[in-house]
């Protein structure tokens, strides 16, 4: 039986992947996030005006037998994240050598980025795994709703784990919220969103 590691994670990322795929009038268009908030999350802060391109295209869907094939390995080896951690990294470069003349390479190491952050935060590991997660998974240019997921998941890692990291874990918390606030999204995944982030991210006084 497969690992359900991580899940309350995957099925809101899912979720919205599922948005993703509904027909035009209903997509999120993101345009372009700045870089600097892109990269934003304290050491990780990239200075620099160059913009970089929100929008991925959707992973391929799990009909397509290679990239459910790959869904079903990086499951499985979700499940070395929790205690093996060293284990669970090679086991991602492994499936990336295995899968990338299989699948979009692009989609595919969103997808590993993805499953490292969010294992890593979920497990609560220390600061040095998280931050080299979160710093892999920003350098896929996320689209906004994996950035505010991003964003929500790393200040709860922090406010639990490292209080180091809460004023950059905030900071990037706030960039999510002004993106949500501007950016062109369907008012039901604005909604939703924005309730998510009210519930992960509690302050002190709220």
């Amino acid at each position: 039986m497969l690992s359900r590691l991580c899940e309350v994670h995957r099925s809101g990322w899912r979720q919205a992947s599922r948005e993703s795929r509904r027909p035009k009038s209903l997509q999120f268009l993101p345009g372009l996030l700045p870089r600097q908030w892109v990269l934003a999350a304290g050491n990780l802060l990239v200075d620099g005006t160059a913009h970089v391109m929100s929008q991925l295209k959707a992973e391929p869907d799990l009909s397509d037998e290679a990239w459910r094939a790959f869904v079903l390995e990086k499951e499985a080896n979700s499940a070395l994240s929790r205690r093996a951690w060293a284990r669970y990294r090679q086991g991602l470069r492994r499936l990336e050598v295995k899968h990338r003349r299989r699948v979009p390479l692009r989609a595919l190491r969103r997808a590993l980025a993805e499953d490292a952050f969010f294992c890593g935060t979920h497990w609560r590991h220390t600061p040095r795994i998280v931050r080299g997660a979160l710093r892999s998974l920003l350098r896929q240019n996320p689209d906004l709703r994996l950035y505010v997921y991003a964003a929500a998941e790393y200040w709860a890692w922090a406010a639990a784990v490292s209080p180091a990291d809460l004023g950059a874990a905030g900071q990037m918390v706030e960039r999510a919220r002004e993106a949500l606030r501007t950016g062109p999204l369907d008012p039901s995944v604005r909604d939703n969103l924005e309730r998510m982030m009210a519930v992960v991210v509690r302050r002190p006084g709220d």
